[in-house]
């Protein structure tokens, strides 16, 4: 297999990691901040400042104004989904358990990115869709199915 593709699937597996303990993480902040929202803030401030002390440290030049200017209207929407997820997450992990609701995320992400993948939205190529993806989304569902009854 390629060394790539072997680096990218553990990368991916190891987000997935972060991304549940993500989920502790700041429902715990929740609890002491008093507020949901307050909760997603301070998570972001952190990311923010972590991601500015990478780029310093780093020496990331500063993006062109140009390049801003002609982004599509949409590409800046990704925080906002960020700020959405994150104030979702800290709301459903508590009633759903971390688990159904990492398991229904995920089935999300796949169904979404079906759709994303086979029309090639937002810049992405073209991933066609089969039967064999559906019933993988098919198969995905019913571990939700499995975990939440679990």
């Amino acid at each position: 297999m390629d060394p790539k593709l072997v680096l990218c699937l553990a990368a991916s597996l190891i987000g997935g990691v972060l991304l549940a303990m993500q989920t502790g993480m700041n429902t715990q902040l929740k609890l002491w901040t008093g507020h949901t929202l307050w909760a997603a803030v301070a998570s972001f401030v952190v990311g923010l400042v972590l991601l500015l002390i990478t780029c310093a440290g780093m020496r990331v030049p500063l993006p062109p104004l140009s390049g801003l200017a002609q982004a599509p209207w949409w590409s800046w929407l990704g925080g906002l989904m960020g700020a959405l997820f994150v104030s979702m997450v800290i709301i459903v992990a508590p009633r759903l358990g971390a688990a159904t609701m990492i398991a229904c995320v995920v089935a999300g992400q796949l169904i979404g990115t079906l759709f994303i993948d086979h029309f090639g939205l937002m810049g992405l190529p073209v991933h066609e869709f089969s039967l064999v993806k559906l019933a993988g989304a098919g198969m995905l569902l019913g571990g939700v199915v499995l975990v939440k009854a679990g």
